[in-house]
Formats: C-alpha cells, sequence, structure tokens
C-alpha cells in the first residue's frame, strides 16, 4: 500500500511529501534470508533516514510499521531516530501481533515507548483490541485499504448466466502457506466430493511454506487430483482471468489482518467464503455477501460452499452485493481520500505551527509549501494553508 500512497497524485499534491522506502525483502521468498546483504540494506535506511531528518524539520513523521519481531527489530531503531528528533510519529499498521506479546517484558516496555505520543492508523475498528493496551482509543484512525479498478471492469453490466455455470468454480488464490487456510480448503473439497457434489477445484498462488510437490502429492493421495487442480502463480490479467471464471472464492485463512484478496473477489462479483479472522467480518457481511466460518472447521466451510455452489441465484445475489461493497468502501480513490483526511486532520489535532528547523549544529528556516485540504465531502470547497509536510514512508 506504501506504493499507492507513494504514487497518489492526491496525496502528493495535498503535501509536500519524501519518501523513503523501509522494505529490505524484494519477495516473498527472500523473507528471512540473505542476512548479511539485509543488514548492509538496514544500516544504509538508517542512514538515510538519519540524513533527512538532519536536513529538514518536518510537519510530521509516517511510517508503515510492524506489529510484532521478528520484522519490529529493524524498525525499532527507525523508531528511535524519529522520537529522538521530537517527532510524535504516525504508524500505520497493516498487520497485527502487538497484543500477543504484551506479556514480553522487554516487548511490554518497548511498545509503552513506541506508543507514547504517538498517532495509529488501522485497517479497522476490529484490529484496535491488538493496541488498546498502549494507545487511547481518541489517538487511533481508521482507514481500509483500497484496490484499483479494472479498466473496463463492470461485472453489475453481466448477465446471470455468466457466473451461473453448470458446474461452478470453487477458488483459492493465496500464497500456498498453511496460515493461509489451504489444507482446511482441500478437506472441505474433500467432504464435498464424498457428498457428490458438483464442482471444481482451483488454487492459484506461489508455493511458500507448502511447496508445488507437497501439494500434487496430497491431491493424488486424497483423490482430489481430478476435481481440484493447481495452477501455479498468476498475475495481473492471468490473476483476473482467474477471478472472472470463479463461482466461489474460498479463504479459510487461519492467521489475517485484511487481506486484499477478497477486496478482488468483490470487485469481480463473486461470493466470498472466509474465516472470521481480524478485519474479515467487517469486510464479509454473513449472508449479504458471503459467509463467515470458524477458523480451521473444514466441515462447516463445506456446507457453506455446498450452499453456494449448488444455489446460482444466491452466487450472483452475493457477487453484486459485494462489488457494490468494493465500490462504496474499497476503491483506491477512496483509501487516498482517507490517508489524506486523517494526515490533515492529524496536523489540525496536533496545533501544527509552521517551526525553525533545528539541526545539532544550529537552526535554520524551514522551507514552506502550500498545502491544499482534500475536498470536504460535503460540499466539495478546496481550503488552502501554510505547512511544510514531509512523511517517511514504506
Amino acid at each position: 500500500m506504501g506504493g499507492y500512497i507513494q504514487n497518489s497524485s492526491l496525496i502528493c499534491n495535498a503535501f509536500d511529501c519524501r519518501f523513503i522506502n523501509l522494505q529490505t525483502s524484494r519477495t516473498l521468498a527472500e523473507i528471512g534470508k540473505g542476512k548479511w546483504r539485509k543488514i548492509w540494506t538496514v544500516v544504509l535506511l538508517y542512514a538515510r533516514v538519519l540524513s533527512a531528518l538532519l536536513k529538514t524539520r518536518y510537519a510530521l513523521c509516517y511510517m508503515s510499521i510492524n506489529a510484532a519481531p521478528p520484522a519490529l527489530y529493524k524498525e525499532m531503531g527507525l523508531v528511535f531516530l524519529i522520537k529522538l528528533f521530537g517527532y510524535a510519529p504516525v504508524y500505520h499498521y497493516h498487520n497485527k501481533g502487538v497484543a500477543v506479546n504484551k506479556g514480553r517484558r522487554l516487548l511490554d516496555q518497548w511498545y509503552k515507548y513506541q506508543f507514547k505520543n504517538a498517532r495509529v492508523i488501522l485497517l479497522s475498528s476490529l484490529l484496535y483490541p491488538d493496541v488498546a493496551g498502549y494507545i487511547p482509543r481518541d489517538r487511533v484512525f481508521i482507514c481500509p485499504n483500497g484496490i484499483p479498478e479494472i479498466p473496463g471492469h463492470r461485472e453489475t453490466d453481466k448477465t446471470p448466466s455468466a457466473k451461473a455455470s453448470s458446474v461452478p468454480e470453487a477458488l483459492f488464490l493465496s500464497h500456498l502457506m498453511k496460515a493461509k487456510g489451504l489444507w482446511v480448503f482441500l478437506e472441505a473439497c474433500r467432504i464435498l466430493c464424498e457428498r457428490e457434489v458438483s464442482f471444481r477445484g482451483k488454487i492459484v498462488g506461489e508455493p511458500s511454506d507448502i511447496k508445488e510437490e507437497e501439494l500434487r502429492q496430497y491431491l493424488a493421495a486424497s483423490g482430489l487430483a481430478g476435481r481440484v487442480v493447481y495452477a501455479g502463480p498468476k498475475y495481473g490479467a492471468e490473476k483476473t482471468a482467474c477471478l472472472e471464471k470463479a463461482g466461489v472464492f474460498v479463504f479459510p485463512t487461519l492467521e489475517d489482518c485484511f487481506p486484499l484478496v477478497i477486496l478482488e473477489a468483490f470487485q469481480s462479483g463473486i461470493p466470498v467464503i472466509a474465516s472470521s479472522e481480524g478485519a474479515i467480518p467487517e469486510m464479509v457481511e454473513d449472508g449479504v455477501n458471503g459467509f463467515l466460518v470458524s477458523r480451521n472447521d473444514p466441515r462447516l466451510l463445506a456446507d457453506k460452499m455446498q450452499l453456494l455452489i449448488r444455489n446460482p441465484a444466491l452466487r450472483m445475489e452475493f457477487g453484486r452485493a459485494g462489488q457494490r461493497k468494493y465500490e462504496r468502501y474499497y476503491t483506491l480513490k477512496q483509501f487516498e481520500q482517507n490517508v489524506a483526511t486523517i494526515l490533515q486532520r492529524i496536523l489540525d489535532e496536533t496545533g501544527y505551527v509552521k517551526p525553525q528547523s533545528r539541526t545539532f549544529w544550529g537552526t535554520r528556516p524551514s522551507r514552506s509549501t502550500k498545502l491544499v485540504r482534500p475536498e470536504c465531502p460535503k460540499n466539495g470547497n478546496v481550503q488552502k494553508c501554510d505547512v511544510n509536510l514531509k512523511q517517511p514512508c514504506g
């Protein structure tokens, strides 16, 4: 999501931004590998942030931060630097894991330091309990993620027959990870086969802690090889085509925060069956645009899959409801507007006054620029004021 913020003309026109990429891994496969290269990358990252803080006095510092170790360890030094220079940081969380570490004494002390005087942006109000032990609710802002619209893609314009295939396809689209509920999905498919339900299953995603060979061996041993296929990873137009052909999107994740793949399913007009994890109960309205199921419950999952597979009218009803929800809450334009509005609210609440910039060697005047506030949602007015806003972010 950091890339969307950096490339947002709305945000960059509203604020004078400085961006610093905090990522040290380029792909999922690189996570946890290349120790010495990553150490050097982190050293260079710290040097860039320190240089930026020395050269300019910013109105605020915003950073996308990880909730828990080991990823948090890399960012502790960045938080320390930002706070050392007297900033009250704005943390944007895209995952969770703070609450589970509260009992660890050193981390508990760190979180108290990290959250002191800070502001926090969460993806859903359902995620507030994760940080509730360290920051009051009035310093927390809610900003759901959004995804770009697909040009010319309007599922609501299609006829019901477009999704009412005689043999519906149940799609699992995610990295091949145990935590994403792949084994739960496959067990539910096996139960449907026992019930003689007519369906096809498709798995799309890049291998992770479940390897391709392990998956294919399981499909053969369980008798699913003729009913469920592994199509490998798909991106861009190929991924969109997989979503277009699917009748039901199934995501029985065991641990998640705000899965963007659910928004992609909504966008394509597909009903969603997902676990009641993280922000998912806010995204998937049970009985409206899909079904919620308990974690690690393949029999209940099979029940819901069977209901939708055998009811094309219900699939279409849920699919259209999901797309309406996407268009109302989860477009990229709405996300950008929310981010810009929240940043301006934080500036207003903190009573920002253009300061004299300080370095270790003295003071110098801040550069000023015109900040254009986002359009007022009520009357569309645009207001202007003088501030200097820069934001290192991931």
